[in-house]
């Protein structure tokens, strides 16, 4: 190990960890607005996640219907084309195929503006993605 990366931990060691707390708020907020927005949309079951930034949902055959898609895969591509990342299901294994992977990790305002691109793409009641997410 270099001295910089000994200095590094050393000062991780002997430093404060009050920034624990307010990342912990943080992520609570970005987890809240992601899953109140999925909570919203019909035909979506989501996972609350704890311990982890990342959110799982699985889709009800009557969400493929009302969008007019094929699969998860589907929406994965409606989903990228407004800018909203996601991981589809299959990726896990085919018993997973009718879900997706989202990812809370990044900006507070980037999750707040894909919760709203969620609600909006996947057809949540008007108004309901933006409240659920704006709260």
């Amino acid at each position: 190990m270099n001295s910089l990366a000994q200095w590094g931990a050393l000062a991780a060691l002997q430093g404060g960890n009050s920034h624990q707390a307010v990342m912990l708020a943080e992520y609570q907020r970005r987890r809240d607005l992601l899953v109140g927005a999925l909570a919203a949309v019909p035909d979506v079951r989501v996972f609350e996640p704890r311990g982890t930034f990342f959110a799982w949902v699985e889709f009800a055959p009557t969400l493929y219907q009302r969008l007019g898609v094929a699969d998860a895969e589907a929406i994965s591509e409606l989903l990228c084309a407004e800018g909203v990342g996601n991981t589809p299901g299959d990726a896990f294994g085919h018993s997973c195929i009718d879900a997706m992977r989202f990812s809370f990790s990044c900006a507070t305002q980037m999750v707040a503006d894909g919760a709203a691109i969620l609600g909006r793409v996947l057809g949540a009641p008007a108004g309901q993605a933006t409240r659920q997410a704006g709260s």
